[in-house]
């Protein structure tokens, strides 16, 4: 986790200078063995939108409906390593592998093999290319077999990626900083093998990627039905016991009440911190020191309005947000 920095949003945005944060094959290189867990939901965000460097993506109203998991596992321990033999790793889920490859130049999914009969299979479908730096465009074209009961079609695939952005994420239940947003719009084109129709389709994905998880930390799904264009939402991110411990005491830092009319409380804190206080536009408006335990902030000289907390100490930096009415 990179130290502190200032964040400095407003309705026009006011943007700093900032070390841009790179995301290379070396970052997204998984843990055998550990289990990941996420949770779900189909209500569509709130502020994903907004880009640039040190911004704020607040989807603290996203809520969560639905807990899945996976497991990263070694190639020679899926079910069926001989379907993608050069694969980095596989994550296996309920419902069934898939493989992943990693070089320096992308990120693939090679093959998911389904447990059940009905799931659809993608050949070397590639996600994103590497290393990821805020402005990056990427360009992908490949060609895979979609797979139905009865059914197969070749489908051809561009996928343009753009970074669009650099800065903290904003979830129901934590907040993390250095996060980049990218920006994956895949258009498809599906010919029947029977017929050899043509079906054009697309559809939108947002990533959020940060250094110090081989996954996304947080996704949103935008698919158009075909029959009436209906935009659809799935939105699938982290849950915080992924952290480590010390990364997981730093961002369950709760202030409250939010909003507050001046006095906000911090309880249980498990290190000594040093708190600064930032408006909208980035200005600095106070510093505090705050020692372990309970503690007790008086902000009541402040005017309405949103601020940016950060708090610092060993475990790294961690900012919320804060509305003083």
């Amino acid at each position: 986790m990179k130290t502190l920095f200032t964040l400095a949003v407003s309705f026009s945005f006011i943007y700093f200078n900032f070390a841009q944060t790179q995301i290379t094959a070396s970052t997204l290189t998984p843990t055998i063995g550990s289990t990941v867990k996420t949770r779900s939901s189909t209500i569509e965000p709130i502020n994903y939108l907004p880009n640039g460097i040190n911004v704020l993506w607040d989807l603290s109203q996203v809520f969560a409906s639905q807990i899945d998991s996976f497991t990263y596992i070694n190639v020679a321990d899926a079910q069926n390593p001989n379907l993608a033999p050069n694969a980095s790793y596989v994550k296996r889920y309920n419902s069934g592998e898939l493989f992943v490859t990693l070089n320096d130049s992308a990120y693939v999914h090679d093959y998911y093999h389904p447990y059940q009969n009905y799931s659809f299979i993608y050949d070397y479908a590639i996600l994103f290319n590497l290393p990821m730096t805020y402005g990056n465009v990427d360009t992908n074209y490949y060609t895979g077999v979609l797979s139905l009961p009865g059914a197969t079609t070749i489908r051809t695939v561009e996928s343009i990626q753009s970074v669009e952005g650099v800065g903290t994420l904003f979830t129901p239940e934590w907040h993390l900083e250095d996060c980049i947003k990218t920006k994956v719009v895949r258009n498809f084109k599906d010919s029947a093998v029977s017929t050899q129709a043509v079906v054009y389709s697309s559809d939108t994905t947002y990533f959020w990627f940060n250094a110090n998880f081989p996954e996304p930390v947080l996704s949103i799904s935008i698919n158009y039905s075909a029959a009436n264009q209906q935009t659809y939402y799935y939105n699938s991110f982290r849950l915080i016991e992924n952290l480590s411990t010390s990364k997981a005491d730093l961002y369950a830092l709760k202030i409250h009440p939010n909003p507050s009319k001046g006095i906000v409380y911090l309880n249980d804190l498990q290190e000594n911190y040093s708190l600064e206080v930032h408006n909208l536009l980035g200005k600095r408006v106070a510093t505090y020191t705050l020692e372990k335990g309970n503690q007790q902030i008086d902000l009541g000289y402040l005017e309405s309005g949103g601020y940016l907390l950060t708090f610092t100490g060993a475990s790294g930096s961690h900012t919320q947000r804060l509305i003083i009415e």
